[in-house]
């Protein structure tokens, strides 16, 4: 009877090979799990990332929309679109340069005029690494003038019709700044003229 029971005692324990077998299994587990686990974050991460870089182009257009809309074109009051101007690499490649002007009221009244550019500009950056690249930022300037104002500027004026030339020479601290979007790949505005090309 003494022996049946340290029998029975015996078969009932794990030998040290299936046990180092189960954790063998373990651990086959454990890493598939985590890879499976880092695989869905970086998809997550990826996401993420197209997410916000699509946001961020939709508020930039429709920033550039909201100003466009109370745009002033007529005989003597003109928007400028000049193409591939605001960078040019090594690649040659370039952005649009636009400017125009917006005004909530009717344009021979008193009411101020809003002149807008939108350009984009270059910037030599690091990454994570310490590793150097071109950033380009698609950038919005705004200035409010009165219908004459004291910086020579008459928008009724034909003779300020190429208001942008005088506008270009401007002091930078006139203008009110701020980046719409940054890593901009393209910025490219198509306009109808008057001759309807």
């Amino acid at each position: 009877m003494k022996q049946s029971k340290q029998r029975r005692l015996g078969r009932g324990g794990f030998t040290l090979i299936e046990v180092l077998a189960s954790m063998a299994v373990l651990v086959v587990l454990i890493l598939a799990l985590t890879r499976m686990f880092m695989e869905a974050a970086g998809i997550t991460r990826r996401g993420t990332t197209a997410l916000m870089r699509n946001s961020t182009g939709e508020t930039a257009m429709e920033t550039l929309m909201q100003d466009a809309e109370g745009m002033v074109v007529n005989d003597r009051l003109a928007c400028y679109v000049e193409a591939n101007v605001s960078y040019a690499g090594p690649n040659k490649f370039g952005f649009d340069d636009v400017w125009f002007i917006s005004t909530a009221g009717d344009q021979d009244d008193d009411l101020p005029y809003e002149y807008y550019h939108f350009y984009v500009t270059n910037a030599i950056v690091t990454n994570s690494l310490g590793a150097p690249y071109v950033r380009f930022d698609l950038m919005k300037e705004r200035m409010i003038f009165a219908v004459a104002d004291a910086r020579e500027l008459y928008a009724l004026d034909p003779v300020d019709t190429k208001w942008w030339v005088k506008a270009k020479g401007f002091d930078a601290a006139i203008w009110d700044r701020q980046v719409l979007a940054d890593n901009v790949v393209r910025f490219d505005i198509y306009c109808l003229g008057w001759d309807g090309r």
